[in-house]
């Protein structure tokens, strides 16, 4: 009789031995986002709402003419942002404010309220990417550099969109918030500004002169409307005609013809200057 072997017993598994589960870090929180969309349903722009410095009002401008603004109490610096058509982030850059006096017209003073101001020549040019705007500062004569945070926001908000390099600024309010030899200049939120050429040379022009560019500047106050200017009452410009492109008694759109004589024989014309003014900007505080 043949005898089958028994089999062998198996044998032990090559394991290792067991280990302590790793510990692992707790991942962060996702920072909150908002989406912003055009009515197709595009994406645009995505903004991390981050929280600013305790000291710092940030603007975040978009193209659209939107401001959001960050910390609005704020009363040490202010910080711009401009968000493209593609969504692209753009910071122009942060300075401290300036605290002035706020006035409810030339020489009236608003009890002791202040109005912060920055200014303009922190932000004189910008170049990334597509955006870029550059400008020349006009306001030696009259001192007046100074816009309120809001106000620059918007303004830089216009320039950026358009991307003009001619920019000739010509003056909003004095340091202290008051117009200087203007009277309506006030709390740097009016301010005048050059009309623009055909040969892009930040140079004086009237709306006379054949130098003159109409589809720039017209492109120029529809820009300054959408980022909330000319808003509660017209900027003012003056008339003028243009038969090659059929215009006659013309008025640039969200504007008003000024102009008018003194008794001293001064005359208070805007043909050579926009007046920029009516300002109520589209605005959110988060």
């Amino acid at each position: 009789t043949t005898t089958k072997n028994p089999s062998s017993p198996p044998k032990p598994e090559n394991n290792p031995p067991p280990t302590k589960p790793t510990a692992t870090k707790p991942k962060p929180s996702p920072v909150t986002e908002e989406s912003h969309t055009e009515k197709n349903g595009r994406p645009i722009t995505t903004v991390v709402t981050d929280k600013a410095a305790s000291d710092t009002t940030r603007y975040h401008i978009y193209h659209n003419g939107k401001i959001k603004r960050q910390n609005a109490d704020a009363t040490g610096y202010a910080e711009f942002i401009y968000y493209d058509e593609k969504g692209g982030k753009h910071n122009l850059g942060k300075s401290a404010y300036k605290p002035g006096q706020r006035w409810k017209s030339k020489g009236n003073k608003d009890g002791d309220n202040k109005v912060y101001l920055i200014d303009i020549r922190k932000f004189l040019s910008y170049s990334k990417d597509k955006v870029k705007y550059k400008m020349i500062k006009n306001s030696e004569g009259n001192f007046r550099y100074f816009l309120s945070g809001l106000a620059l926001a918007a303004y830089l908000g216009t320039l950026c969109k358009l991307g003009y390099e001619d920019i000739s600024f010509n003056g909003f309010s004095t340091s202290n918030g008051d117009p200087g030899e203007s009277s309506s200049h006030i709390n740097g939120a009016v301010g005048d500004m050059r009309y623009l050429r055909k040969d892009f040379k930040a140079l004086p022009v009237t709306v006379f002169q054949d130098i003159y560019s109409h589809e720039r500047s017209l492109a120029l106050v529809n820009t300054l409307y959408e980022f909330g200017f000319g808003r509660t009452k017209n900027m003012l410009t003056e008339k003028y005609n243009k038969p090659e492109l059929n215009l006659k008694n013309y008025e640039l759109p969200h504007c008003s013809h000024f102009k008018t004589q003194l008794k001293n024989g001064k005359w208070v014309r805007h043909h050579d200057h926009l007046h920029i003014q009516g300002f109520k900007p589209n605005l959110e505080d988060i």
